[in-house]
Formats: C-alpha cells, structure tokens, sequence
C-alpha cells in the first residue's frame, strides 16, 4: 500500500466499536438510555485495552503471571514448564552396590534435584526461543550459538541484537552428542540465567536438534573454578598454593591448575557441601578439602576428592 509505514505504529484494528442503539419505542424511556449509554461506554473500554495490551506481544511488562500462561497457552500453545535439574540414585536392589559396602535391607538415595522457578522472565525467553524466526530455520552451529546468547541475554524474551556469541562454544563428540559450554567472565552472561538454561535442555524445555544428544556445562571465571570433564581446575590461583610442601591434611592445592587435597585426613559427616558454579575458589581454600567425600556423592556439581584430586560429581 502506497505511502504506509511498516510496522504501523498505531493498532490497525477497530478503534471505535458500532455503538449499541435503543429501539424506536423506548427512546424516551430515560432508564432505558442511561442502561445503553453506559454498555457503550463499557464496550468501548474493553476494546481500548484490548488494542492497548496487544496480547500476541508477550515480551511487554504488562502480559505477566496468569495473563502470560493464557497467552502463551492460547496463542503459542506453551504451558509454562517446570525445570528440575539433578539426579537421584537408589542404592538398595540387587546389582545396584558392592557387596561389603552396605548393610543388607537398606535403602539409601543419594544425589539432588533442584528445581528451579519458571518466573516469567525465563518463561518469555522460553517463548522466544521456540518462536523467534529471525535466524531462519537452517541448522548451524552459528545459529544454535545465537539462539543460546538470545536465551541468555534477552530479558523477558526480548531479541537484542547478537553481534557476539562468544561465551558460547559447541563441540561435536562421537556417537551422535555435542557439548555446549557457557563461559561466565562478569558480562551480560549471569551465572543464574546459564543455570537455569542448562536445566532447560536437560528436561526438554528447549527444542534442540533431535540428531543429537546435547549436554551442558559452565564455566565460571568469575568463581575462579572450571570443570574440565568432571576434573576441577582452579583459573583464579590468587592465595593458592603450588605444592603440598608444608601444608596440613586436607588442605588444597593447584598442581599446574589441578585441584589437588594433601591426603590423610577423615570427612566430618554432615558439612555442608561444596557446589560447582555456586562456591569460589577463594570459598574452596578457605574451606579446604578436608571434609569433601571420598567417593562419587552422585549429586549434580557436588566437588568431591578423587584419590586426591577434586572432582565435580555428574550426577
């Protein structure tokens, strides 16, 4: 259409509704008048919000709590999904522990499964995830790196310009799996967000290729630790020792990065435990790894001692 503008930027819908009218026979009826001056008056406030809430965009503060979820499921079809991260172990049936290592007929269930909270900002990043055509519907790994930087930056499901994926990279393994690492250098990239977003492609939250198994994993620089395939490193070395020479049983230190514990100490049973991407490396020394278990405690992130060398438990 010639002379328009795209995207308009007034609503192209009906501003004004056909008023209501009162038949011929009760026009000097005034109760009648005042009833049917007042539905109109009624109508037309409803279409005001109606044109004034623009419900399809959900990224606007105002389409928020129950209003989102009736949007969402309404018009994209999208319940709002519950996102565990975590996994249980049952140790207790046959075939599930070495024999001499627990008492027969008991049951013990190790690990942690948090669940993290759909609020609507992360439900509208959600959203925007499945919905936005932006990049077009090609696979790459330049488009799956976008698309991951836009969950991670993007608040409320807005669509910022991505101009740098960095903090994102994709390995491609053998046997059909990919790793995504997000890597948390005090930008944009909060390690809440990246969190949660790693739950999100453990339950399925986010569609992902189906060819392809995708596993997430986090590396903070901010916290100074980083989880290379299950060995914890230590980036932020400021007050770490480089030897065990002279120090007392349990404490840490870095052997060319490693996390390494001086042995011949004993864990306190119930001390708080340490958590990759929660506790510091400043927290780990201080702490020390006297009273890290001994052995794979099966809880996501937990740092564990590994014949002396520090772990982070898969799960």
């Amino acid at each position: 259409m010639s002379g328009s503008t795209f995207p308009p930027s007034v609503p192209t819908a009906l501003q004004t509704q056909i008023p209501a009218y009162v038949f011929e026979q009760y026009q000097d009826d005034d109760d009648v008048q005042a009833m049917n001056s007042a539905f109109n008056v009624t109508a037309q406030n409803y279409l005001n919000w109606f044109n004034g809430i623009n419900l399809p965009i959900y990224t606007q503060p105002q389409i928020s709590g129950a209003l989102l979820d009736w949007v969402a499921q309404g018009i994209y079809g999208l319940s709002r999904p519950s996102l565990p991260y975590g996994m249980l172990k049952t140790i207790g049936p046959l075939n599930t522990w070495l024999l001499n290592t627990y008492v027969l007929n008991t049951l013990t269930v190790t690990g942690l499964v948090t669940d993290f909270t759909t609020n609507d900002d992360i439900f509208k990043r959600i959203i925007t995830w499945f919905f936005f055509k932006g990049d077009g519907m090609a696979y790459s790994t330049k488009w799956l790196k976008r698309r991951i930087m836009r969950f991670l930056v993007g608040t409320n499901g807005t669509a910022p310009n991505i101009g740098a994926t960095y903090p994102v990279s994709i390995a491609y393994e053998g046997g059909g799996s990919a790793v995504i690492t997000i890597t948390i250098s005090g930008g944009m990239v909060t390690l809440p967000v990246a969190q949660v977003f790693q739950a999100a492609v453990q339950v399925g939250a986010v569609s992902l290729p189906f060819q392809l198994s995708f596993t997430v994993n986090i590396v903070n620089n901010v916290l100074g630790l980083q989880n290379v395939g299950g060995v914890l490193y230590v980036t932020n070395t400021t007050g770490w020792p480089t030897s065990a020479s002279g120090l007392s049983a349990g404490a840490v230190w870095s052997n060319g990065g490693v996390v390494n514990i001086v042995p011949g100490h004993t864990p306190t049973p119930g001390v708080p435990p340490l958590i990759y991407g929660v506790n510091s490396s400043a927290q780990l020394l201080n702490r020390s790894g006297k009273n890290l278990p001994l052995t794979d405690p099966m809880s996501t992130d937990q740092i564990w001692n590994n014949a002396n060398v520090a772990n982070v438990s898969a799960g």
